[in-house]
């Protein structure tokens, strides 16, 4: 699930060419409950989208 996720964002990011901070924008204000969470305390500001992506799987 979080693969598909993940993909989609990416196939998004692609298509509209965004930038690693307008992914970052876009998704932290559409995650919720436990995603937001963990967003909020391992995410930093000047994390990039792949760096994201690698630690989301790891979780």
């Amino acid at each position: 699930m979080v693969d598909k996720w993940l993909d989609k964002v990416d196939r998004l990011a692609e298509r509209y060419h965004w930038d690693d901070d307008a992914i970052l924008r876009l998704i932290s204000g559409r995650l919720r409950g436990n995603a937001r969470q963990w967003y909020e305390e391992n995410v930093d500001y000047d994390s990039s989208w792949d760096e994201i992506k690698r630690s989301i799987k790891l979780s």
